[in-house]
């Protein structure tokens, strides 16, 4: 009788255990946000208890309870399921546990030819990201040495050479990583003249100063008053070659920059942007 009560107990456990993951996953798939820690608890601003007894609104507490009842063979299958949200949870939790069956890169080089996007929560920011900079941006984080780690290396070479413009901030990243080759300088330049790249330009300037001033004034003279500069990346650009020519008081180029900003409208979306950090300082009226 002992044993048939035990047996059942550990079966109706099993259960409620298996209940309690599948609970879990349906509310993160249905909240369906990308949330970051808080640490706080929203009743009474203190810190954050997680209550394992109950669904959070916050999908970051959700995964931590989900995590502690889930195998690594569970986990590693989250991180091919069809709710992008589940899977970059999983996928970031196997980064931090610097997980070698992870094939970061493949993973990678699938995401970045759609640009999907994930709801994101972080503090009392809500926002969207990309979700191939979502998986940049978890691996990057969690490299100590990103001028010498080999996949860092990887994932920031195929980029360089990578025939699409992509997300700003990670060109950012990508320039401030380490000095690239002169094999590799082909791409870089490559990337000013097809895609405006502000940070391939700031860093040839930077890095490689003698082949960069014949690069500069042909792309001023020849392709910049050609483009349009109509995406945010392509703002985040146009900025960034308004500061270079007004910082370095560039007469000779504030015509072009001034005839740009007058033709274009997109950039206006960061209006204040411009306002605050250039065209204030530099008495520049549009």
């Amino acid at each position: 009788m002992k044993t048939t009560f035990l047996t059942l107990l550990i079966l109706f456990s099993s259960y409620c255990f298996s209940q309690t993951k599948e609970e879990l996953i349906n509310a993160i798939v249905k909240i369906n946000s990308l949330d970051g820690y808080d640490g706080y608890d929203d009743s009474n601003d203190s810190v954050k208890v997680i209550d394992n007894n109950k669904i959070e609104s916050n999908n970051y507490y959700n995964f931590e309870k989900l995590k502690r009842l889930i195998s690594y063979d569970e986990l590693f299958e989250l991180t091919k399921h069809r709710n992008n949200v589940l899977k970059l949870y999983a996928i970031q939790e196997l980064i931090e546990r610097h997980d070698k069956k992870l094939d970061i890169f493949n993973l990678f080089k699938m995401a970045i030819v759609n640009d999907i996007k994930v709801r994101t929560h972080e503090g009392c920011i809500v926002d969207s990201e990309l979700i191939y900079s979502v998986l940049y941006h978890a691996y990057w984080n969690n490299v100590r040495n990103k001028s010498t780690d080999s996949l860092m290396i990887k994932i920031d070479s195929y980029l360089i050479g990578y025939d699409r413009d992509i997300y700003w901030l990670i060109y950012e990243r990508i320039f401030s990583n380490r000095k690239y080759s002169n094999e590799e300088n082909k791409n870089i330049i490559k990337m000013i003249y097809k895609f405006n790249n502000s940070y391939a330009f700031n860093y040839l300037n930077k890095c490689y100063p003698k082949i960069f001033d014949p690069i500069a004034k042909s792309y001023f003279l020849d392709y910049f008053p050609k483009q349009n500069f109509n995406s945010e990346s392509q703002v985040s650009y146009l900025f960034a070659f308004t500061e270079y020519v007004f910082e370095n008081q560039y007469e000779h180029l504030k015509p072009i920059i001034l005839n740009k900003l007058k033709e274009t409208n997109y950039w206006k979306m960061r209006l204040g942007w411009f306002q605050a950090k250039i065209f204030e300082k530099y008495n520049i009226k549009i």
